[in-house]
């Protein structure tokens, strides 16, 4: 028994599989752009009540540092400036360049404080939205 090689395709034939490749891959794309669409409304949605508590939150904490850091400068007789100790800029940088795993633990609390209340924000604004409450989660009793 012989076997007959199969004529090579045509490039009517090659450009007629190529459009449906291209078709099934972009209806692929779409699909997944639909689904992440889909996704990203949910999670923003769910998410919304969080965020004006969130924003808040980045302000007090910003606002917090912000003190501290002022108060770690010297002023400069008379013009109200203020000048960075050179120990607190090295301490600064170290911290700068230090991944999270790396830092001592003393300096881990201080981050995983951070954490604990923005959870803590999540959380209030979570309840509020089970509730059904429109009562700002930021202002409610901390708990």
């Amino acid at each position: 028994m012989e076997h007959k090689q199969a004529d090579p395709p045509s490039d009517a034939q090659e450009l007629a599989r190529a459009r449906t490749a291209s078709a099934q891959a972009q209806a692929l794309a779409d699909d997944y752009k639909a689904s992440a669409d889909r996704l990203r409304d949910t999670l923003a949605g769910n998410l919304a009540p969080a965020r004006e508590p969130l924003s808040a939150y980045a302000h007090e904490a910003w606002a917090a540092y912000m003190d501290y850091f002022l108060n770690k400068c010297l002023p400069v007789q008379q013009t109200g400036a203020l000048i960075v100790p050179a120990a607190y800029v090295a301490a600064l940088r170290r911290q700068i360049a230090t991944p999270y795993a790396e830092l001592h633990d003393a300096e881990k609390d201080g981050d995983r404080a951070e954490a604990d209340k923005m959870i803590a924000v999540f959380l209030r604004a979570a309840r509020a939205q089970g509730e059904g409450s429109t009562q700002d989660p930021v202002n409610r009793q901390k708990e």
